[in-house]
């Protein structure tokens, strides 16, 4: 049976996973327990070796050696994510990796990821990259996630068919609700929300219709 990763699941969890999926006895973490990934080099089909060790009173003795795949965190993962950054706190990536974590079901630990700044205000994404200490993703490989919130990103988006200038309802980046009069085809009878036709609106005089443009 093939393995396929889980990302919402612990890295070693993952590893022990795959384990269990080639090998007749199975194992858990009540009875042995996974030493740190190295990287290896020359063996065909594999890029990773771990050792795992019994723990006391399991019934196993001694460890053993495994070489394996560890796997592109982009392809696992995907990269085409969004987040509110509002609800994330701190300045540097370790220090958000919780919130991600949260917000994304992610599984990663701290230490599985290359530290660096993060500005939570004005950055428009933040590029999750993965350390060497990660038992389940490739070291260097990563993933992008972006501040959707920020208002960068809002002016160099498009909402409901706007512009890449607008900001929300907005024909500017400085820009937010544009209401302007107009004395075109204004209605001469009826009435417009239960206003009467002399109505005032929005302090608009009694012939101005209201039109709102963008």
């Amino acid at each position: 049976m093939p393995f396929s990763p889980n990302p919402s699941l612990p890295s070693r969890q993952n590893v022990l996973n795959l384990i269990n999926t080639y090998n007749l006895r199975q194992y858990n973490f009540q009875q042995a327990v996974l030493g740190s990934p190295s990287t290896v080099s020359g063996t065909v089909g594999f890029n990773a070796a771990i050792s795992m060790s019994a723990l006391p009173n399991s019934g196993f003795v001694g460890s053993v050696n495994f070489q394996y795949n560890r796997y592109d965190a982009g392809q696992v993962i995907g990269s085409n994510f969004s987040v509110d950054s509002s609800v994330l706190s701190g300045t540097t990536i370790q220090e958000i990796l919780p919130g991600l974590d949260a917000l994304m079901n992610l599984g990663l630990r701290i230490d599985e990821v290359v530290d660096g700044p993060v500005d939570l205000v004005n950055d428009l994404s933040v590029t999750i990259v993965i350390s060497n200490t990660s038992e389940l993703y490739l070291p260097g490989s990563s993933f992008s996630v972006a501040f959707s919130n920020n208002a960068a990103n809002l002016v160099s988006g498009t909402l409901l068919g706007l512009d890449s200038t607008t900001i929300v309802f907005g024909t500017s980046s400085t820009v937010l609700l544009d209401i302007t009069p107009t004395t075109t085809n204004v209605p001469t009878t009826g009435t417009f929300l239960g206003l009467d036709s002399t109505s005032n609106v929005l302090g608009l005089d009694a012939n101005t219709w209201m039109d709102i443009s963008f």
